[in-house]
Parts: structure tokens; sequence; C-alpha cells
């Protein structure tokens, strides 16, 4: 495998973060264990720290270091590496296994509240029967789901064989499985009542039964699996008190074996220590490992479901310290964009307030958590729509409510006022239930809204201030201009792309690309529709290069992995999962932000995207893209293509509305908006055209969707090639 693709030596010269620093290393196989060694000096002759028996690639030292310059090296590989800590860094060591479980308690529960605090919430609902809103949660969280009873187990696929509409009614069948047993169980718990919680316990009992081999197996819907196993915890760490000895040791066997599955799927055969671009077993630490197992622990029992549990809990734990996220960095961006950041926070956070509430371990502070909802802010506000990146970026719909519940979570942890600004926006237009997939399909935000309150109170907000700002979120290579922020209706938004992480995972062939929202309307789009993942849609157009506002050379584009043609085993017609080699082409195909200057009224960002068609395009020398913004809303953008023989450059643009074409201009009208384009190459065009059909995607799966308009500025064959197109934004006097 190419190191490019696994985990790296850290730090090596990098900029340290926190302090301590995060140790990272290539995997090396077989081994029982590595040594780490600190040092002041490269030839190790005054050794401050040796760190044995290291079970994985990665460490998380259990003090900060003092200010000052170090060497560090791994046994399998003695090389030694330097870094520097610096002064007034964020301080987050990790307690080492020998002592961070000493403050825990045996008794349960523990996923939410502890004893004292149940015992403190019941006394204030004594007081207020709308303590944290605890009523509302009654009403909308527990009693429809007792008029509506517990869920029957899902039903295989005919044959065997996956169906969209089965696999997402499967799941949504486990998620309202999951919040009838959570719910139930809190709500009897808190209230003493002895009818719910024997609901409650029959629901324990009966998903306990489901095969652990069967349909909601890992390996057979693993959204299944990620949602029947924190049932089984959140059920057995509440209810524990009412189960016989007989009825413990089968919803334990239930929950150790479904939890199994999984922790040897992440840890032993998908090895994301080594391997972290593996977007669901990433997820599955969040989802499954941290709340089974703080609910199985037992330290006065001390079996083989109790050492499991601790172990595969150290790995979670260690893991959240030293490698999260594999998405971001520093800047806190994410880079499977807006959508994916959403279902990875709801589920880590939760994670994060088990583990300091169980643990006391609070890996809030590292930088990550506390800045990336910036990233959201900025690259994803609260009324805009097709005006993002990677899949799933919100495409016609406004950011939801569990991406503002997120950023609230963040509000509360950070004490950022903004953040809580972008939950009141967001909520008052959204709905807290609803039978969309998207929503009753994951989440019960009444549930989310109690468990708030409980811990942060009500949260006062701050609006974005209306003047202009640029955030680049290096980590990732997105750059976000923002103008009046907090005035929806004059907001103007620019966000540039050009990604370390090529199109890996849920990223696209989009490197250099460009979205456009003003004064309310989405003017230059990432085209296309989220019809499903690995859908004709998905791999023939919104991975490819094609729908996005960059180029083609030649009518090719970036290296975007695979098209569904060829995801197709031709014997069966089932789809092939991509191998290793196949991602990390993906990955190879990567862009870079070179530099992001203000200066007086305008911004400029210049991206480099020659990597990203390499593979395609052994005949490109460079690509680079120059966008500058003005205040005036007018943005001048600049290619420039050197080529070792002669090749046709296609710049691509996308909108919701038609573009009227006039010689070397055009302008696209949406709403009361106007925008207008002028453009010219020192090679010359041959035209500028229109479609609106989307290459390679059967009619079926687009039926009933609004079109969309592709725009081609095409230029004469040349060797070097500089376009320079203009675009202003107006509104209409009409």
């Amino acid at each position: 495998m190419n190191n490019e693709f696994n985990t790296k030596f850290h730090p090596e010269q990098d900029n340290i973060c926190e302090n301590p620093p995060r140790f990272t290393w290539p995997l090396v196989e077989p081994g029982t264990g590595f040594t780490l060694t600190l040092a002041k000096d490269p030839a190790f002759a005054n050794i401050i720290d040796t760190v044995e028996n290291i079970p994985y690639n990665f460490y998380t030292p259990t003090a900060p270091l003092p200010p000052g310059e170090y060497y560090w090296k791994v046994d399998t590989d003695n090389a030694p590496r330097k870094f520097e800590v610096g002064q007034n860094l964020p301080e987050t060591p990790l307690p080492s296994r020998a002592t961070r479980y000493k403050d825990t308690t045996a008794s349960h529960p523990r996923l939410w509240l502890n004893t004292d605090e149940l015992r403190n919430f019941r006394e204030m609902l004594r007081q207020d029967p709308s303590h944290c809103r605890f009523d509302t949660f009654y009403t909308h969280s527990v009693e429809p789901r007792i008029a509506e009873g517990f869920p029957q187990e899902p039903k295989p696929y005919p044959n065997d064989v996956r169906v969209v509409d089965l696999w997402r009614k499967s799941y949504m069948t486990c998620q309202q499985a999951l919040c009838y047993i959570r719910s139930l169980s809190i709500a009897g718990v808190v209230l003493e009542d002895e009818n719910i919680l024997a609901k409650a316990k029959s629901a324990l009992l009966e998903i306990a039964g489901w095969a652990p081999d069967g349909p909601t197996s890992r390996k057979y819907n693993d959204e299944c699996a990620f949602r029947v196993g924190p049932a089984l915890a959140f059920g057995y760490d509440w209810l524990q008190h009412l189960l016989s000895p007989e009825e413990q040791d089968k919803v334990m066997g239930a929950l150790y074996r479904r939890t199994k599955e999984v922790a040897d799927y992440v840890i032993d055969y998908r090895k994301i220590h080594n391997f972290p671009y593996d977007s669901h077993a990433v997820r599955s630490l969040s989802m499954m490992l941290t709340p089974c197992c703080i609910a199985m622990l037992d330290f006065s029992a001390n079996d083989t479901r109790h050492r499991d549990a601790v172990r595969w809990l150290d790995y979670t734990v260690e893991y959240l310290s030293a490698l999260y996220t594999p998405w971001g960095g520093i800047d806190g961006g994410w880079a499977e964009g807006p959508a994916y950041w959403t279902t990875g926070m709801a589920f880590v956070t939760e994670a994060l307030n088990f583990i300091k509430g169980y643990m006391g371990i609070d890996l809030y502070k590292r930088p990550f958590f506390s800045k990336t909802g910036d990233y959201i802010l900025h690259c994803n506000p609260p009324h805009t729509y097709f005006a993002s990146f990677c899949d799933q970026s919100n495409l016609g719909q406004k950011p939801d409510a569990k991406r503002a519940f997120n950023m609230r979570q963040f509000a509360g942890t950070t004490g950022n006022p903004k953040y809580q600004w972008y939950f009141n926006r967001v909520m008052e237009r959204e709905a807290m239930e609803s039978d969309e997939f998207s929503i009753k399909g994951w989440w019960d935000f009444y549930y989310d809204d109690m468990v708030f309150l409980s811990r942060y109170g009500i949260i006062e907000e701050e609006a974005p201030a209306n003047d202009t700002t640029v955030a680049h979120f290096r980590d990732i290579g997105w750059v976000a201009v923002n103008k009046n922020a907090a005035d929806f209706e004059n907001h103007v938004m620019l966000v540039v792309k050009s990604s370390p992480y090529g199109a890996v995972s849920h990223s696209h062939g989009d490197q250099n690309s460009f979205v456009l929202f003003a004064f309310g309307q989405p003017l230059i789009i990432n085209s296309g529709y989220y019809v499903a993942y690995g859908s004709k849609m998905h791999l023939n157009w919104r991975k490819q290069t094609k729908s996005a506002n960059t180029i083609l050379i030649d009518g090719i584009g970036q290296h975007a992995g695979r098209t569904w043609e060829e995801s197709r085993d031709h014997g069966t017609g089932h789809r092939i999962d991509e191998t290793d080699d196949q991602k990390m082409k993906q990955l190879l195909a990567k862009g870079k932000i070179v530099d992001v200057k203000q200066t007086g009224e305008s911004i400029c960002i210049v991206a480099d995207a020659t990597q990203a068609y390499a593979q395609n395009i052994p005949y490109l020398k460079s690509y680079t893209r120059e966008v500058v913004w003005h205040d005036d809303n007018r943005l001048v953008i600049t290619d420039k293509v050197a080529l070792t023989q002669e090749g046709q450059v296609t710049s691509l643009l996308h909108g919701l509305q038609p573009f009227k074409i006039e010689g070397s201009s055009f302008n696209m009208k949406i709403g009361d908006v106007l925008l207008s384009g002028e453009v010219s190459a020192n090679s010359g065009l041959t035209g500028i055209t229109q479609s609106n059909v989307f290459d390679g995607v059967d009619a079926d799966e687009i039926k009933g969707l609004p079109c969309q308009y592709h725009l081609s500025i095409n230029t004469r064959p040349a060797k070097t090639h500089e376009i320079r197109m203009e675009l202003t934004i107006g509104k209409c006097k009409d």
C-alpha cells in the first residue's frame, strides 16, 4: 500500500497544535507492541521518557511537555524526529490505561446520567415538570412510541441482494427500536413508572433475541447494527436492576456478540489506525464501541466480556485522542462535506459526552473540536443551498435541524455564541420531527434537546459580523468568503475548493472548483442530485469533474473513481466494493490552495489542481486557478493551463436556470438576482454552449427533479492557455 494512504510519522517538523503532541507512525506487522522514546537531543543521550508495549501505532502522552525542542523515535524506525512545543498550547493529555478508570462508577445508569445525576434530575422534575423540557420529551418521544409499539425484526433482502428501499426501511426500523428502548427506559426510570418499565424491558429482551448474524448484523446492514447495538446498551444500562441473572446474561450476550463483530472488523480487519479513510468504520467507534463498551464494563466480574470491553474502549478513547479525525485538522474542516460532517459530529459528540460523563476525560479540548463549528458557520450558512461540495451537499435543501443541533452542542462546549446564532436561525425554519428518512431514520431531537439542556442550559446568541470575511480551512483545502453573513437578503458567499483529499470517500473530482451564492439565490452550483450512493447519478455525474465548476482538458476530467458501469460485476450486475488501490488513486488525485491574500477590498485565492488530472492526462504540465473576489460583488477567475501537446480546455459552470449566451458573454437570472459573465482566452474561443442533460444518468433516477443547466466555455487547441472569466452579481431592476 502506498504510504500516502496510511498513517504517517507525526510529529516530524510539524506545527504542534496541542500539548502533548500526538505520536503516530506507519503500522509494521507482525508485532507485539511498540516502544516510543522521547529525548532532548538527536543522539538520545538525554532521554526524557520511554514508553513500552504501546499496542497500536499511535500514542497520547499522559502529561503536557514543557515548551522546547524535542526528539523522538519508535523501535520500528530508529530515525530521530524533531519537533518543538510552543507556548500556551491547549493542554490535552490522556490518562494512562492504568489510571483512566479509577474514578468510574460500578453502578448504572452511565449513559447520559449517573446515579447522583439521576437523583438530582428527579428532584428537579418534582419542582418543575418542564425541567430540561422533559415534559416535551415525554409527549413526543415516549407516548407516541408506546402507542406505536415495538417494531418487528427486519426481514432479509430478496435472495439476499440489497435493495435500496428495503435497506432504508430496515435501518429506519432499527432507529425506531433504538428510540423506543432509549426513550421508555429513561422515562420509566426517571418517573419510576412500572408500566413504562415493563414495556421497555419487554422490548429489550425482544431485541436481544434478534439474530446477531441476520439482517441487522454489521456485515448485512451496518446501519442496522449501529442502532441495534446502542439499543441493547441503553436498555442494559438503564434497566439492569430489573433484569434477572438469566435476563442479564441474555442481553449482555447479545450486546457482546454484536459489539465484537464491529470491533473485530474495525480494529483487526480494517485496521483504521493504519487505514483511516473508512467513513463507516471510523464512525462505528462513536456509534457502537463507545456506548456498548461503557454499558458492558463490570470490573467485579473481570471475565472475557469485561476484558474485551475495556480493550475496545481503550482503543476507541485513544483513537479519538490521537488519530481523530482523518477528515480534518486544526482548522476544523471536514473533507467529506457538510452532510457527512453532520453525521460524523452527531455521533462523535454523543460519544465524547459519554466518555466525559463516565470517565471524566474531556476530549472537547482538542483543537479540532474547538474549531470545527467555524467550518459550518462559514462554508454552510443557515439559509444556503446548492452551495457546497461533496456528497449530499444540501442539494435543494437548506441546512437541517441536526446540523443546527450539532452547532448548538459546540456552542455549549466552546462558549461560542455565533454557533448558537446558527442553531436559532435554522430552527426558526426547521421542524423538530419529520417523516423524512433523513430525520426519522436517524435522530430524536426531543431527546437531544433534553440532554443538551441538562448539560449546558440556555446559551445566548451573537450574530456574525456583516463585513467581508475570509476563512481558510487549510486542513481540507476550502476557502470561504462571506459578505453580510447575518443579513440573509444581502448575503454573498463564495467557496473555493482544492483539496488534499482528492476524490476519496464522499469527495468528488472537483479540485479548483467553486460555488457562488448571493442575495438568497444559488448562482453557480455544485450540480446534480444525491439520488443514492452508488447510483448512476452519483458515480457517472456527481463524482465526476463534469459536474463541477472547474475545467476539462480534451473532454477529460480529474481521476474521480469508477463509473457506475465499472463498479459492476458483469456476471451478476451487483456493485463491487472499491479496493484500497482504487481509493488510493482517488486520494492521490488531489489539489491544493497555494495562497490566500486579502488586500483592501479584494481577496485573492490561488489553487493548483495539476495532480488531480495527472493520472488521466499525462501530457498536463500544470493547471492553476486564481480567483479574485472584489467587494463590489465581482469575481475574476484566471485559469492557466500548460500542456506538452496541444489540447482543448473547457471551462464549466452550472446553474439552476438557463444561461443566455451572446458571443463571449452570458448571463443568468434566478429570482431577482442577475449573474453576468464575460470570458476571454489567449488561445481563442470556439464558442459557449449549454445543456440540461446529465450525461450517463438514467431518466428514472431523476424523474420529477428540476432541470439544471451546464455551461461549457471551449477554447481552441493549444499547448498553453490563459482563460479569464469575470462574473458580476447584481439585483435585477425590473
